[in-house]
């Protein structure tokens, strides 16, 4: 089983009224604690849950209730996923202006990579555990260019819903960059994300290219690459994919 938080239900703000109505149906208490307007989610916590089993079977009767008692319709909650770090590659200097004016937000390993490319660049970095941590660190940046190193691995596969909502929120705004990992793990295969492998490494559907030093070097490369006004984030990722660097290799599935 995936680890998670084991009291923590994540649900979406329009939905908040019927799920909580529903917890005071079965007599499961329950604390909101904490909401974010701009991921439109709630964190609600479940006093009492000692086992990952309790809070599965409270999801999976939520739902079953509402299914059919709604024609198939269900309200959108989660749970708050734990998440491990992804250990970025080495770090490769950069020119000593490049970066200049170019937001950057990080979560999980590879800030000093970031920096040793894009030296003018503005960092900030934020430590998460958490799914619901790392969505709203992200959410949180006023950054142009977004890099999470953690992952998580659902067992149905599924994007938890927190860290999908925050692609979708942010990827318009922001270029998110993460790396691939060993196996399927959010937010990497988000829809929305730039995906990176490391050379030798078997690519998994999602994954956009390869770079020598893996995705901290690409995330570093598009904010040295990035001059606002002029190159956006978005535009300096397509250069480097045109072959604009020969550490990045675009991924071409094959057939």
């Amino acid at each position: 089983m995936d680890p998670f938080e084991q009291s923590d239900l994540i649900v979406d703000l329009d939905h908040v009224p019927v799920v909580t109505q529903w917890l005071s149906g079965r007599k499961i208490g329950f604390a909101e604690v904490e909401r974010h307007e701009t991921l439109r989610l709630a964190l609600l916590r479940l006093p009492g849950a000692e086992c990952p089993l309790w809070l599965e079977s409270t999801i999976a009767e939520l739902r079953d209730a509402f299914m059919f008692q709604h024609a198939g319709w269900t309200p959108l909650v989660g749970k708050n996923r734990t998440l491990a770090p992804v250990p970025s590659g080495f770090e490769r200097g950069g020119s000593a202006g490049a970066g200049e004016g170019v937001r950057v937000g990080v979560i999980g390993p590879g800030e000093a990579a970031i920096r040793a490319l894009a030296p003018r660049a503005e960092v900030r970095s934020a430590p998460v555990t958490t799914a619901w941590q790392a969505a709203t660190a992200l959410a949180g940046f006023a950054a142009d260019l977004l890099y999470a190193a953690v992952t998580c691995t659902p067992y149905d596969g599924q994007p938890p819903l927190v860290l999908q909502r925050a692609v979708d929120v942010l990827s318009p705004r922001a270029v998110i960059v993460a790396p691939a990992g060993a196996q399927t793990g959010y937010p990497a295969a988000c829809a929305g994300v730039v995906t990176v492998g490391v050379p030798g490494q078997e690519a998994p559907p999602w994954l956009n290219c390869f770079a020598d030093g893996g995705a901290a070097t690409v995330a570093g490369l598009i904010a040295a690459g990035t001059v606002p006004g002029s190159v956006s984030p978005r535009e300096a990722f397509e250069k480097l994919l045109a072959g604009g660097d020969p550490m990045v290799r675009r991924y071409l599935p094959p057939g």
